[in-house]
């Protein structure tokens, strides 16, 4: 399934959480840098990793997870550090993807440019609620 990003969109996933996607930045020949934002449940933190779930299918008994790496220029708001944000919690999180561009010949001699990703890194990670009480998964 190939995916193609517009300037700036949103849509709703199941149990109303978001993902957006913001403009492209060029920096250097075959690398870009694209801003996201991503909203969803923390399915695990350790000090300098998050990981959370961001969309689920009951009906498929299938969920879909992102990992986020965590450095020290990290913005945190609503909590004064990562240990701070537990399993259960609800999240948002504005990251930037790292896309390595490439020229691909076809069979036919085309040329096609196409996008890889090759990073993830958090830039800034909102509170946004605590754990559901009497929900062992926070959903």
């Amino acid at each position: 399934m190939k995916r193609k990003y517009l300037s700036t969109f949103s849509f709703i996933l199941v149990f109303g959480l978001a993902v957006s996607v913001f403009a492209i930045a060029e920096e250097g020949e075959g690398i870009s840098y694209v801003e996201k934002k991503v909203t969803g449940i923390v399915s695990n933190v350790r000090p300098e990793h998050i990981d959370i779930v961001y969309k689920t299918d009951e009906k498929k008994n299938e969920s879909w997870e992102m990992g986020f790496n965590v450095n020290a220029s990290v913005e945190l708001n609503r909590k004064k550090d990562l240990s701070d944000i537990q399993i259960g919690d609800k999240v948002s999180i504005d990251y930037v993807e790292k896309m390595l561009e490439y020229e691909y010949v076809r069979d036919d001699g085309s040329v096609e440019i196409r996008k890889k990703k090759t990073g993830t890194e958090a830039k800034e990670i909102t509170f946004v609620r605590g754990k559901r009480a009497g929900l062992s998964s926070g959903f």
